[in-house]
């Protein structure tokens, strides 16, 4: 489990070592930790989702074109409710899970089924949205850097299970 947060601030702000570090990132799994003071918000295929001020909202997703890519996109959406200014990277921390860039025939779909299982196991959570298929969780407990960790070292086993199996190994490439 790898903070990226601060290389993503700096890539963002181009530095090009940071930005190349997170573009050799293909594909795998992060988890956001949205703690804002101020109330943010995003728009959303016409509507408006909000995280309050004071609150927990933990986002893990997957990303398959690149690191970089897909985390320095949220930055531009995400803005203070109060005067609209860009607010992403100063309130949340955003950490690497896992990185599966040398799998094939997108394992990265296949950890991403039981990632949100794990989280939900270590974090106790409930739907920030109203959508079925939204990631968005917030957190009904302190998240912690030992329940991140407990949450990296679950998917590591899952992906070591994965790598012991013959099929599994060949099919996704997946060095034991």
């Amino acid at each position: 489990m790898i903070n990226i947060t601060q290389t993503l601030k700096d890539a963002i702000n181009g530095n090009k070592e940071a930005k190349k570090e997170l573009q050799s990132v293909k594909q795998g799994l992060y988890l956001m930790v949205f703690q804002p003071n101020h109330e943010l918000y995003e728009l959303r295929k016409g509507r408006k989702h909000t995280i309050q001020a004071g609150t927990t909202v933990i986002k893990p997703g997957k990303f398959e074109d690149g690191l970089f890519n897909r985390t320095s996109s949220y930055n531009k959406v995400w803005l203070y409710e109060s005067n609209d200014q860009p607010a992403f990277l100063e309130n949340v921390q955003i950490y690497l899970m896992a990185d599966v860039s040398e799998t094939t025939n997108h394992y990265v779909r296949v950890l991403e089924n039981n990632y949100i299982s794990i989280v939900k196991d270590v974090i106790k959570t409930f739907k920030h949205e109203k959508s079925a298929s939204s990631e968005w969780m917030l957190s009904l407990e302190e998240v912690t850097i030992d329940k991140i960790n407990k949450i990296y070292e679950t998917l590591q086993e899952e992906i070591q299970y994965d790598s012991l199996s013959k099929s599994r190994s060949t099919r996704y490439n997946l060095k034991k």
